[in-house]
């Protein structure tokens, strides 16, 4: 059956002028196309033929190229780690160009300087206490109570929001149609960047948890407090509580993917924009299961690098979840480079940028050795 030419069809959903050669047999739409007709250029609803075969990669052959969409040469920043704001860098990359962004954002919780991301000015918010100054390393910080201290503090949740609203429409319009990001953020207001990333169009697919070997609980015992203040009374009616916070085992990974074009289907998509799915072997291979949960800790000598970097394995077992070789990893808060080695042993491109030019030299250090490229996890 061929196709008359009143069908050729500018595809709304895909962008190409397309047109099947004679007498071969259209391709199956679900739930049709909204298309161009003829010489007047009308709006029309087509809703498949009689004989209709699924798209495959000989109909991708003859399809025109998308336009608009860059090939791999022309996404600059290959290969790099590039010192600045991610919130402007990212207006440098070309729509639809990168596969996947898989980043370690800042959670907002005062962890380091660079971590404050309000206006709030309380010098106690990065003060330190005697106490922890004894303590050492585990108590860098003093933080803030969750139930804050003043009208400033209670903003601080709202200010994380818009902080991550400067970027979040840039990682939607530079990332493939189908294409997933996985981010890691805090428990505390992990909620602000879903609704972020959520207001820019992405859907929220799944949420993994990272379950770290080794946490350090950091919980002072209630009954020493009041020991502390001479009321032994209150002190044994206490005795069993804690002042702070479970063991933080685990981290969210919050797993969005920017929705593909709706009239087409998932199968679709991996033919045309080569992301969509998900990996289950290159998965099982480098976590052990199928479960939405990763439990895996640093390899020997790997950590120190930040106070906030994550496993090599970890950022693997990521990438090789919903990419393949050759395709373009962007990381915009590259940190001392986990993500960006972990695509580089795994056969992929990368894009990294990073605001702290100290940080950023250790990530390019860490590029500069020859990688060991991982056997399983090529998503060929």
């Amino acid at each position: 059956m061929a196709m008359p030419l009143a069908h050729s069809r500018q595809l709304r959903a895909f962008g190409p002028e397309y047109r099947r050669p004679s007498g071969a047999t259209p391709i199956l739409w679900v739930y049709g196309e909204l298309c161009l007709r003829g010489r007047s250029g009308m709006p029309s609803l087509l809703l498949g033929w009689k004989e209709r075969t699924l798209m495959t990669q000989t109909d991708l052959a003859d399809a025109a190229p998308l336009p608009g969409v860059p090939a791999l040469d022309a996404v600059p920043y290959l290969g790099e780690v590039v010192i600045g704001d991610c919130a402007k860098l990212l207006t440098e990359l070309p729509s639809e160009s990168i596969h996947m962004i898989a980043s370690d954002i800042p959670y907002g919780i005062g962890a380091d300087d660079w971590d404050v991301l309000h206006s709030n000015t309380n010098s106690a918010y990065l003060g330190r206490s005697p106490a922890q100054e004894r303590a050492g390393a585990v108590f860098r910080r003093r933080g803030k109570p969750l139930n804050g201290w003043s009208e400033a503090d209670r903003r601080i949740p709202h200010e994380y929001y818009q902080w991550c609203r400067t970027w979040t429409d840039d990682w939607y319009r530079v990332l493939k149609p189908g294409a997933s990001a996985f981010v890691f953020a805090g428990r505390r207001l992990q909620h602000r960047c879903l609704a972020a990333l959520e207001d820019s169009g992405f859907t929220v697919k799944d949420v993994i948890a990272w379950v770290r070997p080794r946490a350090v609980h950091r919980a002072q015992r209630a009954s020493v407090v009041f020991e502390r203040r001479g009321d032994h009374v209150s002190a044994e009616d206490w005795a069993g509580w804690r002042v702070g916070n479970l063991r933080p085992t685990f981290e969210p990974i919050l797993w969005f993917v920017k929705p593909y074009p709706i009239g087409t289907t998932i199968a679709d998509n991996l033919l045309y924009h080569g992301v969509g799915g998900f990996n289950q072997e290159d998965f099982i291979a480098l976590s052990g299961g199928v479960d939405n949960h990763i439990t895996v800790g640093f390899g020997p000598g790997e950590s120190g690098l930040h106070s906030a970097q994550k496993p090599v394995l970890l950022m693997e077992t990521l990438i090789a979840l919903a990419s393949r070789r050759g395709q373009i990893v962007l990381d915009p808060f590259a940190g001392s480079g986990s993500t960006l080695v972990a695509a580089q042993r795994l056969g992929r491109q990368f894009v990294g940028f990073e605001l702290d030019g100290e940080v950023a030299e250790a990530a390019r250090q860490r590029l500069a050795v020859p990688p060991l490229l991982t056997p399983r996890a090529g998503g060929a």
